[in-house]
């Protein structure tokens, strides 16, 4: 939408996103021991929080499918042409539940393990295409008219959701007085890392080719090969961390999914609905 100004789209994403999660941090620093259910009944009444946690566990739900399908989409486009789509889904799907059905302590484990396998190889996979790089593929600069940065400024936004797990998993914060800072730090990653494969993939590729293509990072990696030739292509090592990014994002969202179901139907034991939000999420 915005052109070679795209990348700008990227930083203003970022910038908003943490904007609209001060809210939810606002929200953790009021209320550090209850979830949005619980306070929405009090403050609400029991009718407009009903409405809202309906409302919240079927957006959890939604975006957990949504990210599998993605995943999906994506190993079945350049690794596993040939297996069904609906194998890749459920295979992802049981991994998740598997680990979920244990609780919020195994699923944090896993993300602050996974963290830095994944953040620190895509950063010097995408170094390696900089040399062939054509940095005047980013001018003109601030030219894209403002209708159309704000046209592309909420798909981009999108991009950006995850921290809204907050409203439930708020409880577990060991410091929800840090919150902000929390919101900052992650927030903040999130978007030099987007920025960084964003104008990569803009000057490797050229921005007038990307917006022909389905999945453009992806093109980059399949372009480069890694110094020395120890890997002749990057495919199968960049979907590995592909899989790492889908897994951890499907857990944060399946699992509040399920605990809000679970506090909604108000029964003691949350594992029962990650079965029952199953075939809803497959399907």
């Amino acid at each position: 939408v915005a052109n070679s100004d795209g990348w700008i789209l990227v930083v203003l994403g970022g910038v908003l996103s943490f904007l609209l999660s001060l809210i939810t941090g606002a929200f953790v620093r009021k209320y550090p021991e209850e979830t949005f259910i619980e306070a929405s009944q009090r403050v609400l009444g029991k009718f407009l929080s009903f409405l809202l946690t309906v409302v919240l566990i079927v957006y959890f739900a939604v975006e957990t499918g949504i990210v599998t399908r993605i995943f999906a989409e994506v190993m079945k486009a350049y690794m596993l042409e040939k297996t069904p789509l609906q194998f890749l889904i459920a295979t992802l799907l049981l991994s998740s539940v598997y680990l979920i059905r244990h609780g919020i302590e195994p699923i944090a484990r896993t993300g602050e393990i996974l963290l830095p396998m994944l953040i620190v190889p895509i950063f010097a996979m995408y170094v390696v295409a900089l040399p062939r790089a054509n940095f005047s593929e980013l001018l003109p600069f601030l030219v894209t008219p403002a209708k159309q940065m704000a046209l592309g400024i909420i798909p981009t936004m999108l991009s950006f959701v995850g921290f809204e797990i907050l409203l439930m998993v708020g409880p577990y914060i060991r410091s929800p007085g840090r919150i902000n800072w929390i919101l900052f730090v992650s927030l903040g990653t999130v978007t030099a890392m987007y920025l960084f494969i964003t104008v990569v993939v803009f000057v490797a590729l050229g921005v007038d080719d990307v917006k022909e293509m389905m999945w453009p990072a992806m093109t980059v990696i399949r372009s480069i090969s890694a110094p020395g030739r120890i890997f002749e292509r990057l495919d199968a090592f960049a979907l590995a961390l592909w899989t790492i990014a889908a897994y951890t994002t499907i857990n944060g969202a399946y699992f509040t999914a399920s605990l809000a179901s679970a506090h909604w139907a108000k029964v003691r034991e949350f594992k029962p609905l990650i079965t029952i939000l199953f075939p809803w999420i497959y399907l």
